[in-house]
């Protein structure tokens, strides 16, 4: 009650929290409206539109009780500037934690896309190696890995044995050790061996391109 004791009239704070509530509805809370607005007038309200109605009405409301108070019954002169702005300023912190939620999915995604190898060491019937674009490459096809490249798709080891970094996929910190009969998972890495892989899954049905 000590700001009552200090106000120069008997509704000044009530005033000023018209005045700060105005400020922020039409100020950071002005993103709710154009959008609410327009989705009511394509008969689809959503979000905007649950927000601008809720914290619009509540701060009309509030304006025309704290103007002429003798036209309402003395049970409903409420104020409700406070909740208004508390919504809004709910809503958007929300939106913020979303976008840097989405931020770091996007340098996820990016990762993940970065781990996708352009070209592939194809190892032919008759033995020889050469480089081929991993866009070439056909279930089937003989594959050569050495240590310190990235496995360029789905596959099953052939030959050769090596610890493989699956932790870009998976999470798991520790590599694990695949051999002749192991499945490896294109975008993987090959950290010590040699190793002969046959494709089972190339370009878009491969467990990397499904994830991204």
């Amino acid at each position: 009650y000590w700001l009552e004791a200090v106000s120069p009239f008997p509704e000044f704070w009530a005033w000023v929290q018209a005045v700060l509530t105005t400020l922020v509805l039409f100020g950071p809370g002005r993103r709710f409206f154009g959008p609410g607005l327009k989705a009511y007038r394509h008969l689809s309200p959503d979000m905007n539109s649950l927000v601008a109605t809720g914290t619009g009405v509540a701060w009309f409301y509030s304006l025309w009780v704290l103007g002429f108070p003798a036209w309402f019954p003395e049970a409903s002169r409420h104020l409700y500037f406070d909740s208004s702005a508390v919504v809004v300023a709910a809503v958007l912190w929300g939106k913020y934690l979303e976008s840097l939620a989405k931020g770091q999915t996007s340098l996820a995604l990016r990762k993940l896309i970065g781990l996708q190898s352009k070209t592939a060491c194809l190892m032919d019937d008759q033995g020889q190696e050469r480089a081929v674009p991993t866009a070439l490459l056909k279930v089937g096809d003989c594959l050569v890995i050495r240590p310190g490249e990235r496995i360029t798709v789905d596959g099953l080891v052939k030959e050769g044995r090596a610890y493989v970094d699956e932790s870009m996929l998976t999470g798991e910190p520790l590599p694990k050790i695949k051999g002749a009969g192991d499945r490896v998972t294109g975008g993987t890495v090959d950290l010590d061996g040699r190793l002969l892989i046959e494709a089972t899954s190339v370009g878009r049905d491969t467990v990397l391109a499904q994830i991204v």
